[in-house]
C-alpha cells in the first residue's frame, strides 16, 4: 500500500498471524514508511466489541522503520484483554478510503519472572 505510484509500498511489521502480545501499557506499531507526501497517521485501539478505546492522530516526524504509539495521556490497555489497532496513513489533507491502512490485533500481559527468563534468551530482529 502507498500514498501514490511514485511511492514505495508502506508494511506494518507484525508476526505473520497479526496478533502480538506486549508488556507495554501504550504498545507501539512499527511500520516500514519509505519516503512519502503523508503527513501524519491515525492509529486506534478497539476493545473486542468493537467500541474505540482510544485513538490519536500523530505526525509523522522520520521514514524508514518507525514506530506510532498513542500519547501519554491516554488511558493503559488494560492487562489480559485484546485490542484490535488500526493505523491509517493520511495520504491528503483528509482522510480518504484509499488511504493505506493496516491492521492487528494485541494483548497486553503482565510481567513475570517466566516472562523474564524467556526475553533473556531472545533478540530483537527486523526484517524489512
Amino acid at each position: 500500500m502507498k500514498c501514490s505510484n511514485t511511492e514505495q509500498n508502506i508494511k506494518t511489521l507484525m508476526p505473520k498471524r497479526n496478533y502480538a502480545l506486549t508488556l507495554q501499557e501504550l504498545p507501539a506499531i512499527f511500520i516500514r514508511l519509505p519516503k512519502t507526501k503523508a503527513k501524519r497517521v491515525i492509529l486506534s485501539f478497539k476493545d473486542e466489541t468493537g467500541k474505540y478505546y482510544q485513538r490519536s492522530f500523530l505526525p509523522i516526524t522520520e521514514h524508514g522503520i518507525v514506530s506510532f504509539k498513542l500519547l501519554q495521556n491516554k488511558p493503559a490497555l488494560n492487562i489480559g484483554k485484546n485490542y484490535q489497532w488500526s493505523l491509517v496513513v493520511i495520504c491528503g489533507n483528509t482522510v480518504q478510503p484509499d488511504d493505506p491502512t493496516f491492521q492487528g490485533w494485541v494483548q497486553r500481559v503482565e510481567k513475570t519472572p517466566l516472562i523474564d527468563m524467556e526475553l533473556a534468551g531472545m533478540s530483537a530482529v527486523v526484517k524489512a
